[in-house]
């Protein structure tokens, strides 16, 4: 490529050299990542995608409306309205024996 002896020729020769070592060892990582890509591709499984056919079964169990929105809210409603029922109760149990877990002391016999 550079003929010559001279100290522009060497330093031109190095560079050239360097920058060809370069340019291979970028050649054999992109190799290498391919080579890596391929493996991978064929140990994952492709899923499948999710037939959608029939567009008007996708919408309707997509789409509600609020009909249906105020059935739920009714629904939480109620859920809520037992849990508050249960809870109530729970406490007036509670506070029906103040002196629960306390022990009573017991009179003593004396012969």
């Amino acid at each position: 490529m550079v003929k010559g002896e001279a100290t522009p020729a060497r330093e031109l020769r190095t560079i050239i050299d360097s920058m060809s070592k370069g340019l291979q060892q970028m050649i054999i990582e992109k190799e290498i990542e391919q080579e890596t890509h391929k493996q991978f591709q064929e140990k994952v499984p492709k899923t499948s995608k999710i037939k959608t056919g029939n567009r008007r079964r996708l919408t309707k169990a997509c789409v509600i409306d609020t009909e249906e929105v105020l059935r739920l809210r009714e629904a939480r409603e109620t859920a809520d309205a037992m849990k508050a029922a249960k809870a109530g109760g729970k406490l007036r149990r509670q506070k029906k024996s103040p002196t629960d877990g306390m022990e009573q002391p017991t009179p003593a016999i004396t012969k």
